[in-house]
């Protein structure tokens, strides 16, 4: 299955590239509009006597809302900032993780941001306290002065960024509430795993961490081998309050894993997220009440939204549970008036269950909020109005014509 994926990546680079190589030959280019996935910022940081460069990705919907979203923190942001901020938005549109601000940390030195004391083969190594300092004040006020955030934050980190990422979780385990560390190379501070990482872990605060980390089956055996020791000091060492996995990834080398790393790492330490439809099915009391318990697990407040009752219905009209949908969006709708989505799936349901006249006024309302609010989504709200009535007078609607669900 790996060797499979890596051969359609190699495919669909080769291809990417062909067409690259093509589109250079044109001797003229239509104009198009730019495609942004985020911003850059500078910031001069006293700690470091330096500027460092960050990148931002907000969620969709950030701009249309006052809500507050958790923060990823991507170290090494420059190689791993687009399809980082891909896979959280991905997975975020499945209800598979929390929507989630991602700060990608530019490092001008990975020697001397990760290891955490000198090492004679890595100049300038050292300086990972330093590091940790200025992230702690110098951008995390940056961050939550600028930006709508929660207190829930996350560190990830590939390589020698994973190696900061579990030093981190061990020697200052307050300042993330989930850690992934891809790969991470351990084997430069094997000894100091060995002497300090026990008695560390063991003095760490109860409080409720997720850690999640990995090692290739084709990483030579040394790396294997300290990866090893530190998941068996973990074994016997850490709280009982950090929920802890290791994932042995036997067709990987140490370059090939850093997107399933990822992947799986936000998968696993969120995998939470998502209503269970057999509680969804029981109605708004009972997913407000998921959202509070599981409030403790990630370290914040969840706060139900427009957004987290669209993706549970969404999943309740594909099932085909129409009465529970409905009842579910009359009461969210309360409480949520000014949610265009809300009320173009309430009509939605409505439609599927067949009752027109009550879809129609929805969508009506839907459409209205849509255009006071220059809804994005303004266009699909009034086309699902313009079909449920040609429905209603016995009109044709367009071909293939299906109300589409939609979130905030």
């Amino acid at each position: 299955m790996q060797i499979l994926y890596r051969l359609k990546s190699m495919v669909f680079l080769f291809i990417l590239f062909l067409g690259l190589f093509n589109l250079n030959r044109l001797s003229a280019q239509p104009n198009g509009e730019g495609f942004v996935v985020g911003k850059t910022y500078r910031l001069e940081s006293k700690v470091l006597n330096e500027e460092r460069q960050i990148f931002v990705y907000l969620p969709d919907g950030y701009h249309q809302s006052k809500a507050k979203y958790p923060v990823v923190y991507l170290v090494d942001g420059s190689a791993h900032f687009h399809y980082t901020s891909g896979m959280v938005r991905a997975l975020a549109s499945i209800n598979k993780m929390p929507q989630m601000i991602i700060i990608g940390i530019l490092n001008k030195d990975r020697y001397s941001d990760f290891v955490p004391y000198p090492i004679s083969y890595f100049p300038n190594s050292g300086n990972s306290e330093k590091f940790t300092l200025f992230l702690e004040t110098e951008l995390f006020p940056f961050v939550e002065k600028y930006y709508h955030t929660e207190t829930h934050r996350a560190l990830i980190g590939y390589s020698l960024g994973g190696l900061y990422s579990i030093y981190t979780l061990v020697n200052h385990p307050q300042l993330f509430n989930s850690y992934i560390a891809g790969s991470p190379a351990l084997l430069h501070i094997d000894s100091l795993i060995t002497a300090t990482f026990g008695e560390k872990l063991k003095s760490n605060p109860n409080i409720p961490r997720s850690f999640y980390f990995t090692i290739g089956g084709r990483e030579s055996d040394a790396i294997k081998d300290c990866t090893y020791r530190f998941r068996d000091i973990l074994s016997f060492n850490a709280p009982a309050t950090l929920n802890w996995t290791f994932n042995y990834m036997e067709n990987d080398d140490h370059s090939s894993q850093v997107f399933s790393s990822f992947y799986d790492g936000l998968v696993k330490i969120y995998s939470n997220w998502e209503v269970p439809i057999n509680i969804a099915n029981n109605g708004f009391e009972a997913i407000k009440n998921y959202y509070e318990n599981l409030s403790s697990e990630y370290g914040y407040k969840i706060h139900l939204n427009a957004n987290l009752i669209n993706s549970v219905v969404k999943r309740l009209i594909t099932l085909t549970h129409f009465d529970n949908a409905i009842n579910i969006l009359v009461k969210a709708a309360l409480l949520f008036p000014q949610s265009p989505s809300l009320r173009n799936n309430l009509g939605v349901a409505y439609e599927k269950n067949n009752q027109f006249e009550l879809a129609k006024t929805e969508y009506e309302e839907a459409s209205r909020l849509a255009g006071i609010n220059k809804d994005p989504y303004f266009s699909i709200y009034t086309e699902n109005l313009k079909n449920i009535i040609a429905r209603i007078n016995n009109k044709n609607v367009r071909e293939n014509y299906e109300a589409q669900i939609l979130e905030d």
